[in-house]
């Protein structure tokens, strides 16, 4: 997937079509459903690929909440419990939501031990 070079000011990648075989820039259109543009051969007009209308950084960001959003609903794994008790954390307490378990896996690997 390709930024829209207009929407965020990236620039856009030469791409090889598979129709005709030409390298060029591709032309830029209206996409359909919930895609917001396509890339197309500007030669033949043959589909060439999805064009986010967000940057690689935004598209990580926005992944990276959502999949936040996703662990505070649900419980934690039974390998993220197992590996808590081999890490040492407290089994009186276990965690509620798998993003909890996962922040207490954090502090306890990167917490330093003692020997």
């Amino acid at each position: 997937m390709i930024a829209h070079p207009e929407l965020k000011g990236h620039p856009s990648l030469p791409l090889t079509c598979p129709t005709c075989g030409v390298i060029d820039q591709p032309r830029i259109v209206p996409g359909k459903g919930p895609h917001a543009h396509a890339a197309q051969c500007a030669h033949c007009a043959c589909f060439l690929q999805w064009v986010s209308r967000y940057s690689a950084a935004e598209r990580e960001t926005r992944r990276q909440q959502a999949r936040l959003q996703a662990m505070a609903q649900r419980a934690p794994s039974p390998l993220q419990l197992a590996y808590l008790v081999a890490l040492g954390d407290d089994p009186g307490s276990p965690p509620v939501t798998m993003l909890e378990a996962s922040k207490r896996i954090d502090s306890l690997i990167l917490e330093p031990r003692e020997v």
